[in-house]
């Protein structure tokens, strides 16, 4: 989780995409027939220009995790809030990925 943020704070689009699900970008991006490709060419549009974005990822505390059999959340702190929100993530070909936006409880709320 912290490489995600990290590559956030970086601007790094190709790699923030790489750590996301397939539907998670479709919904961040409300496209049904998204891709990592598609992923890639938008967030580097909005990286590139969203300052406050990356440095908010930069300020993430990413907190403990709760997984079970592949899915799970992620407790992180993210200012300007600095309460505590949880990121859904999926196991998926071994690997850990973002699978949605931050919610304010572990059961999706």
């Amino acid at each position: 989780m912290a490489d995600y943020f990290r590559a956030i704070a970086a601007g790094q689009a190709p790699r923030v995409c790489e750590l996301s699900t397939v539907p998670a970008i479709a919904a961040q991006f409300q496209r049904h027939d998204a891709t990592e490709a598609i992923c890639v060419q938008a967030l580097t549009r909005v990286l590139t220009s969203a300052t406050a974005l990356r440095n908010s990822a930069r300020a993430t505390a990413v907190g403990p995790a709760v997984l079970t059999s592949g899915y799970g959340y992620v407790e992180i702190a993210m200012p300007p809030k600095r309460q505590g929100q949880y990121v859904p993530v999926r196991l998926v070909r071994g690997r850990w990925r973002v699978d949605g936006i931050p919610v304010p409880s572990r059961d999706g709320g």
